[in-house]
């Protein structure tokens, strides 16, 4: 009920006026309004029951006089359209006049609030106070007082008065909502945000306001198409991260997506502020805050676990701990999630310097040569020979290396050193006398396309294959070997148990049963992947209770 529908206001009456002059003033009234209206003012309040209606909706215990004033001074200045929160004096006022008051100033702004952002909220700051501080005690009383004075049957029983004041709260939070509805939408935000944090202590303490509780319950009501909106554009932010992921972008390509994912999740977060800190102050977590955190957590670990973007899963992380922090079940979880990332970035980071560091040791230049110079360029991706035979060093599947002691008459004259490169499409060679140059070029092959060759071995012989190694076959559990005898040769295959330990001889390898019978002779100048075999056969005899090369390999790993 509002003032201007109040029976005391329609018949300027008094809650102090007896049943006699209350029909007087109907009477009188009856000249300037219609009669239908004065009659039901004057029976309502003259009806006990509902005259508490217009007695917890007027000013008890203030005196006609007063009232009189308060109201013409409110009309007069809305209609001079000067009002503002100062327009009226009501400090001094009991708790339900106070408040009533209130709701009648509200009531009379009908236009977009010009006001700064500080005198909204303390309006609505005032009038929550206001409505949540009523005392019943002494309505009870002032209520009783005014009917004794004008005649009438006093309240006997404080629940009609508690239940006429709880049909008043749901007014008084209609007039709060539509006061706060009349301000741009940013202010609404922040005064509520404001009011909510310094009410609960950021959501430490209960909310002892309880038109505030409702204020906000029909506010995330009114927010509701925005947050799907919002909700929208975040679901729109992961799916254009997602695509660059999938494309394998670099990480300052996804600067513009990462924007666009903290703008839209850090408005949504602004606009649910006062909610969640109302749901912390509860105890609880608001739900819908809550489901976004989640998808965003679930976002960052298929980042870092499906993809590898472990600094795009702390971003979003780092976000996640900024805009929830009002949610409790989530805020260790999240800290825990960061410390784990920043402990894998760490040692990624740990892993990249290492890593190189190595790549820088893997490049090497050099030249050599008089009349014809010769060149070879190293990275720990390719060789260049000669500046223009470019060879990718993942794309080697056959090494040799080795040296040749060259004489004239008898007389030595040095060591002609041979390294030989094989491909899936070719064979290439390089030759130089210089042994440290020699040396410096063999030791990078071998930690490059040796070690490639080797893994690769190793998988096929896991997977069952044979694979070729000169004219004889390595397999995971045995070996073939030849014997040759005047005329003819046979090849057979040996368990491990029944081979030597392979050894070198006259810049061969040499690998025999333990019979001596059969044999394989490798020379290391002449046949692909010989170092490469004498080393996958060492690892295998290192222990004699190896039966596999795999075994061997899986062990040393």
């Amino acid at each position: 009920m509002t003032i201007k529908d109040n029976p005391f206001y329609i018949l300027n009456a008094s809650p102090r006026d007896s049943k006699s002059l209350l029909h007087e003033k109907a009477e009188d009234k009856a000249f300037e309004l219609p009669e239908d209206v004065c009659r039901n003012a004057e029976r309502m309040l003259l009806n006990p029951k509902r005259r508490l209606e217009a007695e917890v909706s007027w000013f008890p215990g203030i005196s006609p006089n007063r009232v009189r004033v308060m109201l013409e001074q409110i009309e007069k200045e809305y209609s001079n359209k000067v009002i503002t929160r100062n327009s009226f004096n009501a400090h001094t006022l009991n708790d339900l006049a106070r408040i009533n008051l209130l709701t009648h100033y509200l009531n009379r702004i009908c236009e977009p609030i010009p006001w700064i952002q500080n005198d909204i909220e303390d309006v609505v700051f005032y009038y929550c106070i206001s409505a949540s501080n009523i005392d019943i005690d002494t309505l009870f009383k002032l209520i009783n007082e005014d009917r004794i004075a004008a005649g009438f049957p006093e309240l006997m029983d404080e629940n009609e008065l508690l239940d006429q004041l709880e049909i008043n709260q749901e007014d008084y939070k209609k007039t709060l909502f539509s006061f706060l509805n009349k301000s741009e939408s940013h202010i609404i935000v922040n005064v509520l945000t404001n009011i909510m944090e310094s009410v609960t202590s950021n959501g430490n303490q209960p909310c002892n306001l309880p038109i505030l509780d409702g204020i906000v319950a029909e506010y995330e009501v009114f927010a509701s198409p925005f947050f799907d909106k919002q909700e929208k554009r975040i679901m729109n932010d992961l799916s254009s991260i997602k695509n660059k992921m999938e494309q394998k972008r670099r990480l300052d390509q996804f600067q513009a997506c990462i924007n666009d994912l903290q703008n839209d999740v850090m408005l949504w977060d602004r606009v649910a502020q006062p909610i969640q800190v109302l749901e912390k102050s509860k105890g609880v977590d608001h739900k819908r805050s809550k489901e976004l955190s989640e998808c965003l957590r679930d976002f960052a670990l298929l980042a870092h676990n499906n993809y590898g973007y472990t600094d795009i899963s702390l971003l979003i992380t780092n976000l996640q701990q900024s805009v929830f922090a009002e949610l409790r079940t989530t805020t260790e979880l999240l800290s825990e999630d960061k410390k784990q990332l920043q402990t894998i970035i760490k040692q990624k980071r740990i892993q990249e310097e290492r890593d190189n560091a190595y790549k820088k040791q893997l490049e090497y230049n050099c030249e050599w040569g008089t009349l014809i110079k010769k060149s070879v360029r190293m990275d720990y991706e390719s060789i260049i020979i000669n500046s223009s035979d470019k060879i990718f060093l993942k794309e080697v599947t056959g090494l040799l290396w080795g040296g040749t002691r060259t004489s004239v008459n008898g007389i030595p004259t040095g060591t002609t050193y041979k390294i030989g490169l094989r491909t899936e499409q070719r064979e290439t060679s390089i030759e130089m006398r210089k042994t440290d140059l020699f040396d410096n070029i063999v030791q990078r092959l071998w930690k490059t396309s040796g070690l490639f060759i080797i893994t690769n071995i190793v998988e096929r012989l896991k997977g069952g294959f044979g694979v070729p190694f000169g004219n004889i076959y390595v397999y995971n559990d045995r070996i073939e070997l030849i014997r040759k005898a005047l005329f003819s040769s046979e090849s057979k295959t040996f368990d491990w148990s029944f081979v030597e330990q392979p050894y070198s001889s006259n810049g061969s390898l040499v690998i025999q049963t333990k019979d001596g019978r059969y044999r394989a002779i490798m020379d290391y100048n002449t046949v692909y992947n010989t170092h490469i075999f004498e080393y996958i056969f060492n690892t295998l005899f290192s222990n004699r209770n190896f039966k596999t090369i795999s075994e061997a390999f899986e062990k040393e790993r």
